[in-house]
């Protein structure tokens, strides 16, 4: 992995936490690991606000309760056929 240097702001708080936490040689795996982890939630979330309200309930009506979409998934899922490997 290739790697870059940056400087970052930290409130002092947070970089004792860090200290007390996490050995010198391992902070910035820690801090790579944590900010990978953030910007996946952030993504993940724009993502669900971009589609948020993309299927309709006039589109989907089989859905519209919790019990309804309990209904459908059983029979689309009875639906599925499965492969028998065991004479195979």
């Amino acid at each position: 992995m290739t790697t870059a240097k940056i400087t970052l702001s930290l409130p002092k708080a947070l970089v004792e936490r860090l200290k007390a936490l996490v050995p010198p040689r391992q902070r910035s795996a820690f801090v790579a690991q944590a900010l990978q982890e953030r910007l996946e939630e952030e993504e993940t979330l724009a993502v669900l606000e971009e589609t948020f309200g993309i299927l309709s309930a006039e589109d989907y009506p089989y859905w519209d309760t919790d019990e309804d979409i309990d209904r459908w998934l059983r029979e689309f899922r009875a639906s599925w056929t499965i492969r028998d490997f065991s004479e195979a």
